[in-house]
């Protein structure tokens, strides 16, 4: 959980870097880092899951896994930036989707919040 919980905190300058910068070459790293940072997670999260399900669980709790976090990016946070496309005019300017995308920093801010917190309760318990 610290690990998602700083991959999530490193990704956040390079969101804010890959909406704002107009040179390619760093639109180009920016990407590439924050496409890696945002992959990190993923290993240890399923880890988690196997550890928290037990053995004879782990095929469905790997499944309630990758079905829950679809919905939330392609269920709740494709719509959620849309919406807020439509509301502040994108279609006639689209210079403004810049400012609507600073959701996904916001959420690994969010993220990393929640993955520390978790991981402080799990190192009590």
């Amino acid at each position: 959980m610290r690990l998602g919980a700083l991959s999530s905190l490193l990704a956040i300058p390079f969101w804010i870097l890959l909406l704002f910068s107009n040179s390619v070459p760093l639109l180009l790293l920016a990407n590439a880092i924050l496409l890696a940072l945002s992959l990190m997670w993923i290993a240890p999260s399923m880890a988690d899951v196997h550890d928290i399900t037990g053995p004879h669980l782990r095929g469905l709790g790997i499944g309630l896994f990758v079905c829950l976090v679809h919905i939330a990016a392609y269920g709740i946070g494709s719509p959620v930036i849309g919406k807020l496309n439509d509301l502040l005019g994108a279609a006639t300017n689209p210079g403004v989707m810049r400012y609507t995308f600073l959701v996904s920093p916001i959420c690994c801010l969010f993220a990393a919040i929640l993955l520390w917190r978790g991981s402080k309760v799990l190192e009590r318990g």
